[in-house]
């Protein structure tokens, strides 16, 4: 084994000297016999080793345990005599104190330079005796950043699960190939599945891929959009809205019980935030628990009861009590209360400043939802509900600011920064909105619902709606593709061939392959819309994914999904078997595609055939006649190409006879 020190491994890591990176070195003696022209130190000392013994040293630092602690013996020193002075080396230059003593630097030995390759570098040390020898170390990763790594990578959620659903919801049977080219891989459209049943089984399987908040997501989907009418749309969602403020205020009344074990929350607190989740019953047991202690609320309680939260407009009640407590507000009766109970009946009248104190923008938004609606804004008539969900949703965004802290942004947004809360001041306030400051991916969808959005974009609903990470992609294109199944072949076709869908549609293919899921890399592949990159990505992912795993070419082919055809498979292992130059193994696959026999016998006569024949003759070829040449009998190899062979001429000539009779 030698080594040819070239340019190009040969790195000068040190520069010339000058720099601010102190070498190991002890003592101030330069090294002997040394040039300085062509040749660096460490490449001059791994020069004078001999084979032998770089061989040897190379092999034990190549076995060596990448934890080990103890340095690979130089090269040209004794091993008794420098593994001291080598570990003392090393211990000075990890406890030298730059205080106590200045390091010496490259500087002393004028051009030192360190050699490297094929995972080691070799660089030269200078004993206390002057000698010079070379340490070589071999360059591995940091097995815990590699850990953490990979830790971050087994975290992010693929959805597999949902791409099952997709299957056996019928989506990738219901292609159509007609308007696709030959030879291209048939396109999947999410509007050519049932999209009721995909979406339930979506909510059945989305809580175990992505939690609770991406089971949230879906059902709000079924609540938005797969409902009949406006009016039914404001139910649905106010059903939902509720659940799921039930449970965020009951998490949060369970940690004020467990930090003050002996003090339960205040009635007329939880009372509120009861409310805003739009629970009248449980806010009355709040106060009658209160009452136990405190002053009774008989009147507050039977105006709670009339006056609960309405995802509708045009209650009575509401319009009645706003009047008094604008009366009071005059009168400075808040003055005279508690900063709870003045705040509980402001709730009621349907005073939205208090949103401010909700625990976070859904518990906000459905203050501004069942409360902050009123008569005067819509019109009589069978319509009041037609604009209601838009009004909602411009009065929630109108009252919001970048410090809000009940803003609809992600979690994420808002572990990363201190928030402050809604300013109560009488000055207008205004939405600040951001590329550094994304929407949350449920109140886009209520957006959209809305009618809030200028267009349906789906790049409203990318990664950073829901996490910081940009890999973290799998939730969205779900999500989007559930939702083009629900608005239809009609509107969801032209945002189906959008930038947006198509470019998250190749970053959800790239997760799947960097996790593994090959298979349903190429899956998701076929939702690119245009042909040739959909054909290009296709073969791409199925000829990487015959690379990395063990065909048995001896196995029927049964891909998971019945739009891709068994021979775009066995075309991907051939071309996979080409690359690799396993002409053996891509003879037998293109005989497997159908239609390639051509390329089978080019294959077979440019590659195998010259091989076979010379492994036929028992003597070697010499000048002279061709009868002093001798042929042994077949030996298996030639024996199986010569099978091929014959099973290749008989598809082809059964080709061309069909091609004559065709022929009129």
């Amino acid at each position: 084994m030698s080594y040819g020190l070239v340019s190009g491994w040969d790195e000068d890591i040190f520069g010339d000297g000058r720099g601010n990176l102190p070498l190991p070195f002890s003592g101030s003696a330069k090294a002997k016999g040394l040039s300085s022209a062509t040749l660096s130190k460490a490449s001059e000392l791994l020069w004078r080793a001999s084979d032998a013994s770089r061989l040897a040293h190379v092999s034990v630092a190549l076995d060596v345990s990448e934890d080990a602690d103890d340095p690979v013996a130089p090269l040209l020193a004794q091993p008794h005599a420098t593994n001291n002075e080598d570990k003392a080396v090393a211990a000075t230059s990890v406890t030298l104190d730059k205080a106590r003593r200045e390091p010496a630097n490259a500087a002393q030995l004028g051009s030192s330079r360190a050699s490297a390759c094929a995972g080691l570098l070799a660089m030269p040390v200078v004993g206390h005796d002057g000698s010079s020898r070379i340490r070589l170390v071999r360059l591995v990763q940091q097995t815990e950043a590699s850990e953490f790594e990979d830790g971050l990578r087994s975290e992010i959620p693929v959805g597999e699960a949902l791409l099952e659903a997709q299957l056996d919801s019928g989506l990738s049977a219901s292609t159509s190939s007609s308007a696709v080219p030959e030879g291209a891989p048939p396109l999947l459209r999410p509007s050519a599945a049932d999209p009721k049943v995909l979406l339930e089984r979506y909510i059945q399987l989305a809580g175990s891929c992505f939690g609770a908040d991406g089971a949230d997501d879906f059902e709000l989907l079924k609540a938005l959009f797969d409902a009949g009418g406006k009016r039914q749309v404001m139910h649905r969602l106010s059903a939902w809205l509720a659940r799921v403020n039930r449970r965020t205020v009951d998490k949060h009344l369970r940690g004020q019980l467990a930090s003050e074990p002996r003090a339960s929350p205040r009635g007329i607190e939880a009372a509120f935030h009861h409310l805003t989740a739009n629970s009248p019953r449980r806010a009355l047991r709040a106060l009658q628990e209160a009452a136990g202690s405190g002053p009774h609320f008989d009147r507050l309680a039977a105006i709670l009861a009339a006056c609960g939260g309405s995802p509708v407009p045009g209650r009575e009640q509401r319009r009645w009590l706003r009047k008094q407590v604008e009366d009071w507000r005059r009168q400075r009766v808040q003055e005279l209360m508690g900063s709870d109970l003045w705040r509980l009946y402001s709730l009621l009248a349907g005073d939205t400043q208090v949103a401010c104190d909700a625990l976070d923008w859904r518990t906000a938004f459905g203050v501004f939802f069942w409360y902050g609606q009123s008569e005067e804004d819509v019109h009589a008539g069978t319509g009041t509900c037609e604009h209601a969900l838009e009004r909602v949703v411009q009065s929630f965004v109108a009252k919001q600011t970048s410090s809000s802290r009940v803003r609809p942004v992600p979690a994420y947004a808002l572990q990363d920064r201190p928030e402050q809360r809604i300013s109560r001041s009488a000055e207008p306030m205004v939405f600040k909105a951001g590329k550094e400051e994304p929407t949350a991916l449920q109140f886009r969808a209520i957006q959209m619902a809305a009618g809030c959005l200028s267009a349906c974009d789906m790049s409203s609903f990318d990664y950073m709606t829901h996490s910081k990470s940009p890999q973290n992609v799998a939730l969205s294109w779900h999500f989007v593709v559930v939702l083009l199944a629900l608005l239809g072949e009609a509107d969801g076709a032209a945002h189906f061939d959008g930038e947006s869908f198509q470019r998250l549609t190749q970053q959800y293919a790239q997760l799947l392959e960097q996790q593994g899921k090959d298979e349903w890399a190429v899956y998701v592949a076929h939702f690119v819309s245009e042909d040739r990159a959909r054909a290009a990505m296709v073969r791409r992912l199925l000829i990487t994914q015959a690379k990395a795993t063990q065909w048995d070419f001896g196995k029927e082919v049964r891909p998971r999904w019945p739009s891709l055809p068994p021979s775009g498979l066995w075309h991907a292992r051939a071309l996979a078997c080409e690359q690799v130059h396993d002409w053996c193994g891509a003879l037998e696959c293109w005989q497997q595609c159908g239609g390639e026999e051509a390329r089978a016998v080019t294959l077979a006569c440019g590659y195998l055939l010259s091989p076979a024949l010379l492994g036929h003759a028992s003597s070697p070829f010499k000048h002279g006649a061709v009868e002093a040449i001798q042929l042994s009998p077949m030996n298996p190899a030639a024996r199986w190409l010569h099978r091929s062979l014959e099973a290749v001429m008989t598809s082809i000539t059964n080709a061309l006879v069909s091609l004559l009779v065709a022929v009129p």
